[in-house]
Order: C-alpha cells, then structure tokens, then sequence
C-alpha cells in the first residue's frame, strides 16, 4: 500500500476543482523560487571578481624604449617581466665577429614596438624601482617575439636562466674579454 500523505489526501477527497487550484499555487511557488534564485545567482555574481582584489592596471600608450628590455611608457619606466635581455654596451660574440648585442637588443626592440600604440598590464615592481609588464601590441607580445628574435633568453628562475641561455644562445651571452 502506498503512503499518503495527508496533504495529498485532502486534495482528492476535494476533487478536481481543489487539485487544480494547488497546482496553480504549487507553478507560482515554484516561479517565485526560480526568481528568487536567479536574484541571488546575479547579485553574486560579481562576487569572484570582488574576491580576486582590484583588477591589474594597464598602461597603454606609444613607448620609447631605454634598453633590450626597458620601455618609457606614459612617463613610466617599464621592464618587460619574464625575459633577460643583454645590457646596453654589453659586447658578444656572433657570427664569429664581437658585437654590441646589448644595443642590438635595443633595436630590436624599438623595431617591434616603435609607432605602434602597446598595452602593459602591471606585475609588480622589479629590484630597481621599475614597474614589471607584460606588453602586447597588434602583433602580439613584445616579450616572447624578442624571445623568439633570439635578443632575449626567457627568464625563470636564477640558476635556470644562466643554463639555459648557455645552452640555447651562447653567443648572446659570450662577453668579449679586452
């Protein structure tokens, strides 16, 4: 014998007319549910967002650059985060002949993002009082694309950086002895 509550007992003993009026009570119930649902849903939505903390900041403009991996963007000095590029003046070996590979960077560099309007998103502060960026531009991201140019070694972790960039680019980093 099936169990009954009795709720479900006054509704048949009622008839047709009752059993109707309860489901139509019962839709409403469930649409108000629904509703209120969707309210909370919404109103916490933004509620990721406020827990992350405040959103990077960016700083777009058209940059000039200082060294292989230093841009002046809007008055501010930025290093790109996350490569190492040769230092101004800094002489390498390549093609067999000495160069300035930290002025070659350079070029590169002011190459890839000169009057083009660029994109950085804030990462910190570095050693030196600069500002770390990601930048991107139209082409994509100014970083991997010197990377990829062989003027930068991607940057890691210390030890990491000095053997992977003896092993993918030593003449990038084979200083001439005078």
């Amino acid at each position: 014998m099936q169990r009954r509550s009795k709720f479900q007992g006054r509704i048949q003993a009622q008839g047709r007319i009752q059993a109707r009026t309860v489901d139509a009570y019962g839709l409403s119930l469930l649409l108000a549910g629904l509703l209120l649902a969707a309210a909370v849903a919404y109103a916490l939505s933004g509620l990721p967002g406020l827990l992350a903390g405040p959103a990077p900041r960016v700083i777009a403009g058209y940059a000039s650059v200082v060294d292989g991996e230093t841009l002046d963007l809007m008055g501010e000095r930025i290093r790109l985060a996350g490569i190492d590029a040769p230092a101004l003046g800094q002489d390498c070996l390549r093609d067999g002949r000495e160069r300035d590979c930290g002025r070659e960077a350079a070029m590169v560099l002011r190459r890839l993002v000169g009057w083009q309007r660029i994109a950085c998103v804030d990462r910190g502060m570095d050693g030196s009082g600069r500002t770390l960026a990601t930048c991107a531009y139209d082409a994509g991201d100014v970083g991997a694309d010197l990377v990829g140019l062989g003027v930068a070694v991607e940057q890691a972790s210390a030890s990491r950086i000095v053997a992977d960039s003896l092993r993918l680019s030593p003449a990038l980093w084979l200083t001439v002895e005078r």
